[in-house]
Order: structure tokens, then sequence, then C-alpha cells
């Protein structure tokens, strides 16, 4: 597990060096996203959570050069573990929601077939806002860096693009990391909803 944690944050921090320098003129798309999540690591999490869901929402900057798309991106969404009630009531000081946002760089490497297999990484850094409920007062937050490897399908729908991908992503504050398997559908928009 060590390893993989290490050549995962290798790849990723490629990204921050290698997207920069090819984000400019950028293409400007919104996309839309949601899949399962499984914990894997530390143990702590991956014994006392069952597998969740999340959603999100994602506002990608992209420069198409040949097989690769470098870029920056900025999303906003839910991340659901469910606690496993198997081991008790949930303490209360354990969250089943996490909120958060998270600002990076993404890297893209595509074949160019259908159905347009890829690899892709995003390094960033993200705000998490946790709690059971978010209308009440118990809620903790905090900053860490948000990294992600994995490879999927890109696949045309029209103008749009259905995205269907697995990774391994990681949340780290150095001191304290949790990895975990997200799974995802994801439907591109051509353009940005965001755009004047």
């Amino acid at each position: 597990m060590k390893r993989c944690t290490v050549l995962l944050v290798v790849c990723v921090m490629c990204v921050g060096i290698i997207a920069p320098a090819y984000a400019q003129d950028s293409e400007r798309r919104t996309s839309f996203s949601a899949g399962y999540l499984s914990p894997l690591s530390p143990k702590m999490f991956s014994d006392y959570w069952k597998p969740g869901y999340f959603i999100g929402v994602s506002e990608i900057w992209t420069n198409p050069e040949g097989i690769g798309e470098f870029g920056w991106l900025a999303d906003v969404g839910i991340l659901g573990f469910d606690y496993d009630k198997a081991y008790g009531e949930r303490p209360d000081d354990v969250y089943m929601a996490t909120l958060y946002l998270r600002l990076g760089f993404s890297v893209r490497f595509s074949a160019p077939a259908f159905p347009y297999p890829y690899i892709s990484a995003t390094m960033g850094f993200g705000g998490f806002l946790g709690g059971s409920d978010f209308d009440k007062d118990e809620k903790i937050s905090f900053a860490a860096v948000a990294l992600s490897a994995g490879a999927g399908v890109r696949i045309p729908i029209g103008d749009m693009k259905l995205i269907i991908d697995a990774q391994c992503a990681m949340i780290t504050k150095f001191v304290e990391t949790v990895t975990y398997w997200p799974i995802k559908i994801e439907l591109e928009l051509p353009f940005s909803l965001m755009a004047d």
C-alpha cells in the first residue's frame, strides 16, 4: 500500500508541472458526475466505513494537444461514506458526509479510437466540511491536498461526452491520509454553464 501511495503521489505531482504549461488558450466545459466510493486505507477507515456515494459538478479549462489534454479544474460535491453499524451505533464524532471544494490541475491521455479509453491524473488543493447533518452545529472543516489517478472511457454522445472511469484517490494532510476507490459516471457538456 505504501508503494502504491508513493507512485500515486509521484504521478500526480508531475501534473502540477505539466498542466500549467499546456493550459493556455483553453476550452471551458462543465460536467456533472455521480458514483460509488469504496474506503481503502487506513485500516480504521476501511473497517468502520462501508462503501458510499458521491455527486459533483466540475468546471474544466483544458487545452487538447494530440492524444493529451492538460488543464485546470474546479469542482464541488459531496462524498458520502456510510458508517458500518456492525461496530455499534455511530459515535458522535464520526461524520458521514463531506462537502468539498477542490482547485487543481489535470492531465488525460486518450486513445484515438472508440470507446476512447484514457488514463488520467489530478492534483489539487481542497477545502472539506464534514458533518452528519449539515444543518446542525456538529461540523468539522479542514484543508488538504487531493490527489487521484485512474483510467476510463470517454464516449461521444452528440456534442457531449459520457465518461466512465475508476480511480485511486487520496486526501492527505501529510500527518493523516485516507485513500479510497471512486467509480464514476460523468456527463461532460460541450460548453461551460459559467461562461459569460
